[in-house]
């Protein structure tokens, strides 16, 4: 009976050491399987930061974009290693970091040959990351003793341009006839971008006589138009588009802004005009935001005339007095903040913005823009209570424009110009698909 009930300790022992044992491996292999959920947890959260690092430089620069989408690669880790890949510089369609088109409505990523000469067509960055990329898979401790060496990484994402982008010309006037008008040989240009015309009117976009000419991706209008090209994608009946600037960019404050003494080459810095900005002659206005206007005894707001360079500036009026750029063989170049080129208050803020028209005056002002072949804009010119009328060969008024209105009188050779540049579009939204 005794050797019996001996017996029997020495089975339980046997069993609460394979039960320990057992619990044991189950502990350990759940350990292994946390690591693996951790590190494709890192691979999900570098391959997000990477796509849409790369949209920087979209569509412009397909090979800068891949580029960015690597140092972001390279300052992240997953278990515990650095994530190496190619910046892919053929754009191989079998690559870890890839650009192309991304179509919303079907869920799909088209690869986009750079040498295609189609960049308007380029709007996402895919990165699809594995093991590999990490040099092997990861390594298991514990799955092991039940036969499982290692375990395979891999996780991707998409992040597309998308929001404001597309929008070239932006007319903000909701109820107009001839919120756009060309006449006679007027010649419209916004390449690679949309034209959009917010006035409900059924005559919202009109054109007189047959010799006007328009390129654009297309002419978006949400009531009708009299407007038609061959060349032209003309869609009637479309939703209004909102201001990109209004409720989403700081005003600026003129408590932040300094006095400056007007002399021929402007200071560095912030600086404010309260009487208005008379710039003549040959002037050279160094960076930083001007703040003009505001002042009631104000007789100007910001006049612009004679050869004018204005790189890393932004121009912000506020008041009664309108902008003012007289006809006449003037040259003016105006670059907007940059903060990769400069360190002054409220370049990473503004960027992008180059003319700014606050929209605080309850009535419409008009813009006469003529006889001003070398105007070169090449940022967004915000003017969103100003009716634009121009005649003659303007030239390069921005990268992006938002006014009440535009009517175009062409003449001779000359020409509107909005040269989009989606790279640098305000109003555009960066955002993960997949």
């Amino acid at each position: 009976m005794n050797s019996f009930r001996y017996r029997h300790r020495g089975i339980a022992l046997v069993y609460a050491i394979f039960v320990m044992f057992s619990l044991l491996l189950l502990i350990g292999v759940a350990l292994d399987t946390a690591r693996v959920y951790y590190a494709n947890h890192q691979l999900q959260v570098a391959a997000d930061g990477a796509a849409l690092a790369a949209l920087e430089s979209l569509p412009s620069s397909p090979a800068t974009g891949r580029t960015k989408a690597v140092a972001v690669l390279k300052a992240n880790y997953a278990d515990a290693r650095t994530i190496t890949v190619s910046n892919n510089p053929s754009n191989s369609s079998g690559a870890e970091i890839v650009t192309g088109f991304y179509n919303r409505s079907k869920g799909t990523f088209t690869w986009v040959a750079d040498s295609s000469g189609s960049t308007t067509s380029i709007n996402a960055c895919r990165v699809n990351l594995s093991d590999t990329s990490l040099g092997g898979p990861v390594g298991l401790i514990f799955g092991k003793m039940i036969g499982i060496q290692s375990a395979s990484l891999g996780r991707g994402a998409i992040a597309m341009i998308g929001g404001g982008n597309g929008i070239g010309l932006l007319l903000l006037n909701n109820s107009a006839a001839g919120s756009l008008s060309l006449t006679g040989n007027a010649t419209l240009n916004v390449p690679k971008a949309t034209i959009q015309v917010n006035s409900s009117n059924n005559n919202a976009a009109k054109a007189t006589g047959n010799s006007y000419a328009i390129t654009a991706s297309a002419l978006n209008v949400t009531g009708n138009t009299s407007i038609s090209r061959s060349n032209l994608t003309v869609n009637t009946n479309q939703p209004t588009i909102a201001d990109p600037i209004a409720g989403y960019y700081p005003v600026p404050n003129s408590s932040n802004y300094g006095t400056a003494s007007p002399d021929t080459s402007y200071h560095n810095g912030t600086y404010y005009y309260p009487k208005g900005l008379n710039l003549t002659g040959t002037t050279t206005v160094k960076p930083g935001i001007y703040y003009i206007g505001g002042n009631p005894s104000a007789t100007i707001g910001l006049t612009l005339s004679g050869n004018i360079t204005a790189n890393n500036v932004m121009f912000y009026v506020t008041g009664t007095k309108p902008i003012s750029i007289p006809s006449g063989n003037s040259s003016i170049t105006i670059s907007p903040p940059d903060p990769s080129v400069s360190n002054d208050f409220g370049a990473d803020t503004y960027q992008g913005i180059a003319i700014w028209r606050d929209n605080t005056n309850a009535a419409v002002e008009t813009l006469n823009l003529s006889g001003t072949p070398n105007l070169s804009v090449s940022g967004m010119v915000y003017l969103p209570k100003t009716a634009i009328n121009a005649s003659g060969d303007v030239g390069s008024v921005g990268t992006q424009m938002v006014a009440d209105s535009l009517a175009y009188a062409g003449g001779g050779n000359g020409s509107f110009d909005i040269n989009y540049d989606a790279s640098k579009a305000i109003g555009r939204a960066r955002m993960l698909v997949k």
